[in-house]
């Protein structure tokens, strides 16, 4: 509350505070000491976000002199190693030099020379692992070496496991921005893990193992393995081997009760299976999953039937599915788009009911007041995770049901995705995706009817759903970009009744204005502008071929205000070029012959732009050939 308050409002009270805080500590109170370092420690910090230096350095003086006087000096260690701390990340922040090589010295005089000053070792060892991955997004491999050397000249002066898990973070940045210190990074952290066998230090082998993995493993798949041979002779395929193969040995060697390290083997197995797809490329593909493929998924299940009720596995496992099922529907791989579909669903739903078995457990603890459940949060955001990524499968195999005219069964699944939604909360993400599946069932419902005939109930109902949810969330540009896809979709198919049938253009003039609407209420939303000026240039081309000069006119000032406005992109040139030549192409019949050199012209100062590309020039060129070729 004070933050809020001026700063000369709030200085007495402070002060006064502290001056309390003080009497009580003279007394020998131990708690009361802590209390006021951790005040001093707040006013520093205070004052560093004020850009006050003099005030900040007064409270660590303040600190420093407690922590001399005091009979428990092992209280304020901790509190000034984070003065310290915040002195040199405030001298970094304020471009004040000074102050942060004095905090930055003092903190390496106290790690070096007071064997008490453990959590000034560990302050310390932040601060270099933190420049050690500035450096590295540098580049400064000189400056990563020399604070390296550093690191580990503090860990074997100080042996704890914290300073540790900062020298192998750095480790573990140096591998993944120099490849070239691979195999030296990796031998080091190695040895770190053997010293200490700590879980944090093992988790950052094993994410420096993975980011290897994964870096030999797309060098295999980019590149040609005779060009791709280190100096002892070894490929990429064999390089990411190794490391897969160090990643489980880890994970053995400290036994499946860590979970982390089971996830990291479980990323790697992941991409692995991903990375095995590179066979059906390179190989043709069969009728089923390539073998590293199946390898990679077959382990990453046995993990996964380990430990059924780590929902993390479960959102791995589920990601592989995705990756792999997404292939195999662009390669025409129907079988094994199935199965991936069906082991997807039994994925979801065993995660659903033992987390609606847990959540009945943990409102039992709850009534007996024994506390919620730890770490239900995180479950809550991964079971989130779990059903977007299956959401996305549904999209996948509901677009390719849609593709086959299975209009049964794509229902089914569009029930399955609307429920889905429902369970997750209505969350955006999901309703995004679950109104790309509702304009793939739109166009679905306008093609089951085989043409012709009145538009379906269906894609009128699902035309209706998606205006709910654009309007429901206005600030989505996706749900607005999607609904302006179905009122575009919807304006050709009511377009071609009315040709076809003979009937009013009520319905599609309706359609139009309302994408009008769309656009005008969305501005800066350039992919609106797109879906309207293509439903305009149909509306166009139809009002010319039915000989509605004056409607056509209209039409046509509509379209050159889209192409040619200041906002106007490639994409919009083209359907303007279309209109006009289009109009061009009409300009005899309705004895506009005076208007076909000033069209003409038009078109030319289109294709000249210096931006414009190949596919306007190129219809340009064809609409100007067709009209002033000579004639054979």
């Amino acid at each position: 509350m004070l933050r809020e308050l001026p700063d000369e409002a709030v200085e007495g009270p402070i002060e006064a505070a502290f001056e309390e805080l003080r009497a009580l500590a003279a007394d020998g109170r131990g708690r009361c000491t802590d209390a006021l370092a951790g005040a001093l420690l707040d006013a520093q910090i205070l004052a560093l976000e004020r850009g006050d230096r003099g005030e900040a350095w007064r409270r660590l003086d303040e600190l420093r002199a407690r922590l001399h006087g005091s009979g428990a000096p092992d209280l304020l260690q901790d509190r000034l190693a984070a003065a310290l701390f915040n002195a040199h990340r405030g001298g970094l922040l304020l471009d004040d030099e000074p102050m942060r090589l004095a905090a930055l010295e003092e903190l390496r005089m106290r790690a070096r020379f007071d064997p008490s000053a453990a959590a000034c070792r560990v302050a310390l060892a932040e601060l270099l692992a933190d420049r050690v991955a500035t450096s590295c997004e540098d580049g400064d491999e000189a400056r990563v070496a020399e604070s390296l050397a550093e690191l580990e000249q503090l860990e074997r002066h100080d042996r704890g496991f914290r300073v540790a898990r900062e020298l192998a973070r750095a480790l573990r940045e140096q591998l993944v921005a120099f490849p070239a210190r691979e195999v030296e990074a990796l031998a080091r952290l190695r040895a770190l893990g053997e010293a200490h066998e700590d879980g944090r230090v093992d988790l950052e082998r094993a994410r420096a193992l993975g980011r290897a993995h994964a870096r030999h493993r797309s060098a295999a798949v980019d590149e040609d393995e005779d060009a791709d041979a280190d100096e002892a002779g070894e490929s990429a395929d064999e390089r990411a081997d190794a490391a897969l193969e160090a990643l489980r040995a880890l994970v053995r060697a400290r036994g499946e009760g860590e979970p982390s390290l089971v996830r990291e083997l479980a990323r790697v197995l992941r991409d692995v299976a991903v990375f095995g797809l590179g066979a059906w490329e390179s190989e043709g593909a069969g009728a089923g999953l390539p073998g590293a493929a199946e390898r990679g998924l077959n382990e990453l299940r046995l993990i996964h039937e380990r430990h059924p009720a780590d929902l993390e596995l479960g959102h791995i496992l589920l990601e592989a599915l995705l990756q792999v099922h997404l292939n195999a529907a662009e390669l025409g791989l129907d079988e094994v788009c199935e199965y991936l579909q069906a082991e997807a669903d039994s994925l979801l739903d065993h995660h659903t009911e033992a987390e609606a078995d847990a959540g009945a457990r943990a409102k039992q603890r709850t009534q007996r007041q024994l506390g919620p459940r730890a770490g239900s949060e995180r479950e809550v955001e991964l079971l989130l995770a779990l059903r977007r990524e299956h959401l996305r499968m549904l999209v996948t195999t509901h677009a390719r049901v849609g593709d086959r005219g299975e209009w049964v069964r794509a229902e089914l699944l569009l029930s399955r995705a609307r429920n889905l939604v429902d369970l997750a909360g209505g969350s955006l993400g999901m309703v995004e995706l679950f109104a790309q599946m509702l304009v793939n069932a739109h166009v679905d419902a306008g093609d089951s009817r085989g043409g012709g005939g009145a538009p379906s109930e269906l894609a009128q109902a699902l035309l209706v759903e998606l205006r709910a949810l654009a309007r429901q969330h206005l600030g989505s540009s996706a749900l607005q970009r999607h609904l302006a896809t179905a009122l575009f979709n919807a304006h050709v198919d009511a377009s071609r009744r009315s040709e076809v049938l003979g009937g009013d253009l009520r319905a599609s003039e309706a359609l139009l204005e309302e994408l009008e609407a769309l656009c005008r209420a969305n501005p800066g939303q350039l992919e609106l502008p797109r879906r309207l000026i293509m439903a305009l240039v149909n509306h166009h081309g139809m009002a010319l071929e039915r000989g509605d000069r004056d409607r056509g006119a209209v039409l046509l000032a509509r379209i050159r205000e889209l192409g040619s406005g200041p906002e106007a992109d490639d994409h919009l040139r083209v359907q303007l070029a279309m209109a006009l030549g289009n109009t061009l192409a009409h300009s005899e019949s309705f004895g506009l012959g005076q208007d076909s050199a000033r069209l003409a012209h038009e078109l030319r100062v289109l294709a000249a732009r210096k931006d414009a590309s190949p596919t306007l020039r190129a219809l340009v060129l064809e609409e100007l050939s067709e009209r002033f070729a000579p004639k054979q």
